[in-house]
């Protein structure tokens, strides 16, 4: 147990100290003028370590920072991840974005299941979690959930024949992608807490 609860403090003291640096980056820019267009978090940025807090995940760090350097909620959030992750939950509910964009919708363990989750208000009994948004076009406005269909559409994957071809695990060679806008709620509110 020791050999344990050293290394997680060690990560801890590491986890803390990038969180402080990325705030600090962020806050000069700011001051400078410099305000973010873009962040991108890239990886995994959340410390997949139970023990330590959330509030020590890096893309959550890096939204409660713009937010402060701001004063508003985040305009856009861009959603590819290449598994369903806790990380994706704790951006929507941190950086409480005015538009999200979903890419690999159509792909099963991919970020489908969240366009579903939100424009459906939370997870359907009887359906797997983590199952895919089956096509963005049957996206329709007016849903229970939060957010609402804006823009849809797809594209090959570069390198791979279409018509239903598939790449690595299965997958198909064409990607959907949705765009979405928080309708049911302001985004300067808290999301509630079941969706975001």
């Amino acid at each position: 147990a020791g050999l344990v609860d050293a290394a997680v403090a060690d990560v801890r003291a590491a986890t803390k100290k990038d969180a402080a640096s990325l705030r600090q980056a962020i806050r000069e820019a700011s001051v400078r003028g410099e305000g973010a267009v873009a962040l991108v978090v890239a990886g995994a940025p959340h410390h997949l370590h139970p023990e330590l807090e959330d509030d020590l995940s890096l893309g959550v760090v890096a939204c409660q920072a713009l937010i402060a350097a701001g004063g508003g909620a985040l305009g856009l959030l861009v959603l590819d991840p290449s598994s369903p992750t806790v990380e994706t939950l704790l951006l929507l509910r941190h950086c409480r974005p005015r538009y999200v964009m979903v890419h690999n919708t159509n792909l099963e363990h991919h970020s489908g299941w969240v366009a579903r989750l939100l424009l459906e208000g939370g997870p359907s009994a009887g359906r797997y979690r983590y199952t895919p948004l089956a096509d963005w076009r049957a996206a329709r406005p007016g849903g229970r959930g939060p957010f609402a269909p804006v823009l849809g559409g797809t594209h090959e994957l570069p390198g791979v024949a279409g018509d239903g071809a598939t790449h690595r695990g299965g997958h198909s060679a064409e990607r959907q992608w949705l765009l979405l806008v928080r309708a049911g709620i302001c985004p300067e509110d808290d999301a509630p807490a079941d969706v975001a």
